[in-house]
């Protein structure tokens, strides 16, 4: 899904997209796990890139269910540089069943319509990110068109719609769809996106209210989810979700552009603008 007024940058942007899935699709009969029962012994062919025998070697199995160690030495697993292993690697990479282990793997984490941003050395799950769930919904996304399974669609269309309806109802950590349709999260001393750095009881970024990343991913998200209904026949859902959609684009642009500056502000909340530039 792409946020754009720009049908013409649009399109330039979609259609190298497409052609990457096609590509992808081709990759995946070529190159994939061909033996999905077998882990880790046998169970890659020995022709990668270094690169991506390094990547690889990340993915760890308990017997049960596969997971990589994203965000080690710091946490055990930091789910959110996990999805967008999954993301940016496994799926794009045409690693379909390691992809699907890896989806297995955080699903059942998934509480009040939140993933974990984290897990604890003890093995407890940490919720106080808005943005990691939303992110995984990309990931189930992507992983869906490359696979074109609809049996996989059904399986999974029930976390995507547990997450949004927690979102929309208001869930922990502030995170809430407000009345323009746009997601606040987070308070004054206790943020709710990866942007959460606190030295010496400073808090770096500040970043609660309604956060530029959080609402594209929401947007995105909201986008995903009425695609999926429509395939699935849920057509009233879908019609629904069309007016969430054009509601939240309308408030994006007018909330977030800063027509004089040229880009989009970090984070808005009542009466104030956050116009810094971050990297």
């Amino acid at each position: 899904m792409i946020f754009s007024t720009d049908q013409e940058t649009v399109a330039l942007i979609e259609e190298p997209l497409k052609a990457s899935y096609r590509k992808g699709k081709t990759a995946i009969r070529i190159k994939r796990d061909r033996t999905p029962g077998r882990f880790p012994s046998g169970h890659f062919k020995k022709d990668f890139t270094p690169v991506e025998d390094c990547a690889l070697s990340l993915i760890s199995s308990d017997g049960k269910k596969v997971f990589a160690h994203a965000g080690y030495p710091y946490y055990p697993i930091n789910v959110y540089d996990l999805i967008l292993f999954l993301n940016h690697f496994l799926i794009r990479s045409g690693y379909i069943s390691l992809a699907s282990s890896v989806i297995d793997f955080l699903t059942p984490y998934l509480k009040n319509g939140l993933l974990p941003k984290f897990i604890s050395d003890e093995g407890e799950p940490v919720y106080c990110a808005a943005d990691t769930s939303l992110l995984f919904i990309e990931a189930v996304s992507r992983f869906l068109l490359l696979t074109g399974n609809r049996g996989e669609m059904a399986k999974l269309y029930p976390f995507i719609s547990e997450i949004t309806g927690h979102y929309m109802d208001g869930t922990i950590e502030g995170i809430k769809m407000e009345e323009g349709y746009l997601i606040s999260a987070g308070k004054e001393g206790r943020e709710a996106t990866w942007m959460d750095r606190v030295t010496g009881g400073l808090h770096l970024t500040g970043r609660f209210g309604k956060a530029v990343d959080v609402n594209s991913l929401w947007y995105n998200a909201l986008c995903i989810q009425r695609d999926l209904s429509m395939n699935l026949g849920e057509k009233r859902l879908a019609r629904k979700l069309t007016k969430v959609i054009s509601g939240a684009r309308s408030s994006f642009l007018k909330e977030f552009t800063l027509q004089k500056s040229g880009y989009l502000a970090d984070v808005v909340r009542e009466g104030y603008i956050d116009r810094r530039m971050r990297p």
